[in-house]
């Protein structure tokens, strides 16, 4: 966490950074679709999975609130968990 925290700093300022960036975006929406039903077709719920599994989430999680990874973890699957049940 603390090396992506650095580059997201200097991420404006860096074509690489930004570029590198939006590999890991693009990369992380992947791997979410690639775990979803093929059925799982409705756009607002992907960006709120994606958005909940994010890794700017996940920073939210450990560092503002100050949650312990196993807490931060079961909030992400709560959530998740919640957005699928929505699809249902």
């Amino acid at each position: 966490m603390p090396v992506k925290n650095a580059a997201d700093v200097q991420r404006f300022r860096s074509p690489y950074l930004t570029e590198d960036h939006q590999f890991l975006v693009h990369f992380q929406r992947k791997m979410i679709l690639d775990v979803l039903p093929p059925e799982m077709t409705d756009p607002v719920l992907i960006d709120a999975i994606d958005l909940a599994m994010s890794f700017e989430a996940w920073r939210r999680l450990r560092q503002e609130q100050g949650l312990p990874v196993e807490a931060a973890a079961a909030v992400v699957r709560k959530t998740v968990q919640a957005l699928l049940a929505c699809q249902a």
